[in-house]
């Protein structure tokens, strides 16, 4: 009987521990995750406000991730490449 209490106090301090060190890289990708979103949308409306204009960034997995990991000097460098590669 004793053994198993100890067990679970084990069992429950190891828990504790692993969610402190996996907090920070899953709030990490979480972040990454949640500003791709927020990219992928971002293209999508200037996509939508651009269409007079004749540029066009198209959404995909990549260039939502840069726009997410990089931000307004990630969505700048999509607008260069579109420029120099048209």
């Amino acid at each position: 009987m004793e053994i198993k209490v100890v067990l679970y106090i084990a069992g429950i301090i190891a828990t504790c521990l692993l969610m402190v060190l996996f907090a920070r890289p899953i709030r990490a990708i979480v972040k990454i995750g949640v500003n791709s979103a927020i990219g992928g949308i971002a293209i999508i409306i200037f996509n939508f406000i651009s269409q007079l204009f004749g540029f066009f960034i198209g959404v995909n997995a990549l260039t939502a991730l840069t726009v997410g990991i990089l931000g307004v000097p990630g969505f700048v460098m999509l607008l260069m490449l579109q420029v120099i590669l048209n």
